[in-house]
């Protein structure tokens, strides 16, 4: 499994209005997201209001030296 997924929408603005995200992040349609990508999440901050971040895509293995 090489861990890789897509990130589609027909349009941008519905995943802003789903999730409250703002628009200090950036937005577009990925087809082919691979480990160490840098992709859209949405997580909350401390008084649990969704946010948008971009966050690195992948695992790093407990016995990697990195």
């Amino acid at each position: 499994m090489c861990g890789r997924y897509s990130l589609a929408s027909p349009d941008p603005a519905r995943l802003r209005e789903r999730f409250a995200i703002g628009d200090t992040v950036p937005v577009r349609p990925r087809y082919n997201v691979a480990p160490g990508d840098d992709v859209l999440a949405v997580t909350t901050d401390r008084e649990g209001e969704p946010r948008g971040e971009l966050l690195r895509w992948g695992l790093v293995p407990y016995w990697a030296k990195d």
